[in-house]
């Protein structure tokens, strides 16, 4: 049995029209507007995670070791003083003499936190510090 199929009635459905993948372009667009921010956001999140665990570790191991030789922990002024939403120099740490006292190294060369030591019992108001 043959069949004869007739195009009568039927329009040529071969590839997208314009208006399809003009909407496929805004779709892909606006998903990419929402997208990027968050994983640039959740990236530097990740290394200000990275660095105060970094740092933490590094400021408990040398005040330990201060405190090893001298039997008292060392306080330590904030480093960067003024915290800033842009990288800041580690050198500034390394020259106050509470910083070379602990011989603290930070991993990278830069800070994205500020970081500082303060020294008391439990029940001290740090603000009285």
């Amino acid at each position: 049995m043959v069949r004869i199929y007739s195009r009568q009635g039927r329009r040529d459905e071969r590839g997208f029209t314009l208006i399809e993948i003009m909407i496929v372009v805004v779709i892909v667009a606006v998903l990419a507007a929402i997208a990027v921010p968050v994983f640039f956001g959740e990236a530097k999140k990740a290394k200000a995670k990275s660095e105060v665990g970094a740092m933490i570790a590094e400021l408990g191991s040398k005040e330990e070791r201060f405190k090893n030789e001298a039997t008292v922990y060392r306080a330590v002024a904030a480093c960067p003083a003024t915290p800033s939403n842009a990288d800041q120099v580690i050198t500034t740490c390394q020259t106050g003499a509470d910083w070379l006292a602990l011989g603290v190294l930070s991993p990278n060369n830069k800070l994205k936190c500020s970081y500082e030591v303060i020294v008391g019992i439990d029940t001290d108001d740090p603000a009285t510090l």
